[in-house]
């Protein structure tokens, strides 16, 4: 693990906002006008204070019990091969079905690459989907958002956002970069 620099929750929630897995899962439109944004230009430096708000509308039940944005320390770091044994899945119920409860990453790679159950279920079907779709993309060339995720215990990370590519990252043993959350308040997060 590299630290690279400290970061802002703006920065953190834009990265989110863009994310592919955000894209197609959000109401980001309908944020937008509650908060009377053009949706071209939200990631515009004029509306960078509306970033966080937009997030907590997007994805506020995913969010439930996690700490005010503010008040979480980001850090952007990269992570290599080496820290995937760190590396967990947030508590959602789909990620524990697909990993067990372990929830870490490196059994979902295992998951992906050995098929069978629980790779049977639809839900670990359209993960695998995407894993694949993601793996597509790093071979020809593209890059994607930084994941975001907190500091768990025992010196673990857990994902907020990027599960799909992290596994994909993982399986390619490739390095990538996360904006990294810290704060005593997280273990109230639901999916903690």
């Amino acid at each position: 693990m590299k630290e690279l620099r400290s970061a802002t929750q703006l920065e953190m929630a834009a990265a989110f906002l863009r994310s592919e897995e955000a894209k197609e899962a959000s109401d980001v439109p309908e944020a937008c006008e509650t908060f009377g944004i053009d949706q071209k230009e939200l990631f515009q430096p004029q509306n960078a204070a509306s970033l966080p708000k937009v997030l907590l509308w997007t994805h506020g039940c995913f969010l439930d019990g996690f700490p005010d944005l503010k008040e979480v320390d980001w850090r952007k770091i990269e992570l290599g091969a080496v820290d995937t044994p760190q590396l967990r899945y947030s508590g959602h119920q789909d990620w524990v079905d697909f990993a067990g409860p372990s929830r870490l990453v490196s059994d979902g790679v295992g998951v992906c690459q050995r098929g069978g159950l629980p790779t049977d279920t639809p839900i670990a079907k359209r993960i695998k989907e995407k894993v694949d779709a993601i793996e597509t993309g790093l071979d020809g060339g593209k890059t994607y958002e930084p994941l975001v995720a907190v500091e768990g215990p025992a010196q673990t990370i857990i994902l907020v956002e990027g599960h799909h590519r992290a596994t994909a990252y993982a399986k390619r043993g490739v390095s990538f970069t996360i904006f990294l959350g810290r704060s005593p308040q997280l273990g109230g997060w639901r999916y903690y």
